[in-house]
């Protein structure tokens, strides 16, 4: 589910770290100290890591197998994407007897931003097993069958979370997601939608709304959309780029570059603005103007000098005088 590009780790080499580091399992955990997770959590909210882990660690100096502890260090190095430190930390509490239902779900989590599902459900199967589960709990159950393609299951789960808290964002975008994965595009717009009128900030939303309603041919209904995220937010530029990209697929070019124009206007150094408008021109054969929009393009980022060598929209104008001299560097 998760974008950014992780290292794979073998299962075996989490177990021997965990081993290595655990002193062979001779560490026991304990609840002496009362810890508090009250400020290293509202540290790790406001994506304030580092100082978040300084707040646990500063309580492990002095109770260094406070397991409450333990597990919410654990939790943070996680939740800010250093997922085998961890693993390995939670692998040492498991190998030493530990079978909360915290420790379980956060190891689930973990292996699946690994993208090792097979691992995540082992353990997510383990905790709800053994625990009443709650909406995390279904939603990273959800998520290790999503990563499986194992999506009707997978919604199962994610319909277990919403039963409970019909607002959880992740299960929203885990539902929204399997759907729009099974080729079940109609059903799918309505989760997308509930995810971003529920908070939901995914940087992919947009994209997979905008491929739902073309996988639908329902050209107008995505236009009806993007207008209304406009009304709603009328600075968000990516907003103005996808509904002139919808004007592109309908061969509507001079809409898309009224579209195009509202984000030059508002923003004269938005470089892709200035590229998408020179498809369009280059389309009603205006070169000039596609070639002018293209030098602010490369001037406001230089590396469109790259994407218009390759390009195949501007293989109509490649041979032309001016085109050549952006390519070449010239003035």
């Amino acid at each position: 589910m998760l974008k950014k590009k992780i290292k794979l780790i073998t299962v075996g080499t989490l177990i021997i770290l965990a081993i290595i580091s655990s002193g062979c399992g001779l560490v026991k955990y304990n609840n002496i100290g009362h810890f508090k997770a009250d400020e290293s959590m509202a540290l790790y909210k406001e994506k304030k890591y580092d100082e978040a882990i300084k707040s646990v660690d500063s309580f492990l100096e002095k109770y260094p197998n406070n397991k409450q502890a333990i597990s919410q260090k654990a939790y943070i190095l996680i939740g800010s994407g250093k997922n085998e430190d961890g693993l390995i930390m939670l692998t040492n509490m498991y190998e030493d007897g530990v079978r909360d239902s915290a420790a379980l779900d956060n190891m689930s989590w973990a292996y699946n931003n690994l993208h090792m599902y097979e691992m995540a459900g082992k353990y997510i199967d383990l905790c709800l097993k053994t625990f009443p589960g709650d909406e995390e709990e279904y939603v990273n159950k959800g998520n290790a069958l999503f990563g499986l393609k194992k999506y009707d299951d997978a919604i199962t789960y994610y319909d277990k979370a919403l039963k409970m808290n019909p607002k959880y964002t992740l299960a929203l975008y885990g539902k929204a997601l399997s759907l729009y994965s099974s080729g079940d595009y109609s059903n799918c717009l309505d989760y997308f939608k509930k995810y971003v009128e529920a908070g939901g900030d995914n940087k992919s939303i947009n994209n997979y709304i905008l491929n739902a309603y073309l996988k639908l041919n329902d050209f107008n209904g995505a236009i009806d959309e993007f207008n209304s995220q406009i009304n709603k937010n009328p600075d968000k530029f990516s907003l103005y780029i996808m509904l002139g990209s919808i004007y592109e697929k309908k061969d509507d070019f001079d809409k898309a570059i009224d579209s195009y124009d509202t984000v030059i206007n508002k923003k004269n150094d938005y470089a892709e603005a200035y590229y998408d408008k020179a498809i369009c021109l280059v389309k009603l054969g205006k070169k000039d103007e596609a070639c002018n929009n293209l030098k602010f393009a490369i001037k406001y980022d230089e590396e469109y000098v790259y994407d218009i060598e390759d390009d195949p929209e501007f293989d109509s104008i490649r041979n032309y005088d001016k085109f050549q001299a952006l390519i070449n560097k010239e003035d």
